[in-house]
């Protein structure tokens, strides 16, 4: 269905209203989908932007991304989920299998000129895995991620594609 892009087309609308507005310095956010433009109050400053940890237990951020003139969706299973018997059941589905995706990816954090093109990514990246995602956003021009990992013993591990400098 269209979830996968949905907040990220709204957030790219809003950006194109403001743009034909002549408003060059924004920040728009819907549901963590986020575009900016210009620089941030400060004037000429890069906005800031929190990835945050992946888990239930705290509100803590992981990561500090800063910014202009680019949209960044994160997409994740530790937020959206259910457990059944004891198993946790990820929202986000596999195409191939039509059962809840199972893997070692717990947030994926796309960067695009495109709020629309970072929210599918980032839904993709999730269902495709660590190392094929990051292959294939490695392949993506104008492109970058950010992959959180929980290991085995619970710890967080991380995965950047090659031109993420943020």
């Amino acid at each position: 269905d269209m979830s996968a892009i949905a907040k990220g087309w709204g957030v790219d609308q809003i950006g194109m209203l403001l743009d034909s507005m002549g408003i060059n310095n924004y920040l728009i956010e819907i549901g963590g989908e986020i575009l900016v433009s210009g620089g941030n109050i400060k004037g000429s400053q890069n906005w800031e932007i929190g990835i945050r940890t992946p888990d239930n237990l705290n509100d803590s951020i992981y990561s500090i991304i800063k910014l202009s003139d680019q949209a960044i969706a994160t997409s994740g299973t530790y937020q959206n989920y259910f457990t059944l018997n004891g198993i946790e059941y990820s929202h986000l589905i596999n195409p191939e299998t039509g059962y809840p995706i199972k893997h070692e990816i717990v947030s994926a954090t796309v960067i695009a000129p495109k709020c629309t093109d970072a929210d599918a990514i980032a839904t993709a990246v999730m269902v495709k895995g660590f190392d094929l995602g990051l292959d294939w956003i490695n392949s993506l021009q104008s492109v970058e991620a950010l992959l959180i990992i929980k290991n085995k013993n619970g710890n967080y591990s991380v995965g950047k594609s090659e031109g993420f400098n943020f």
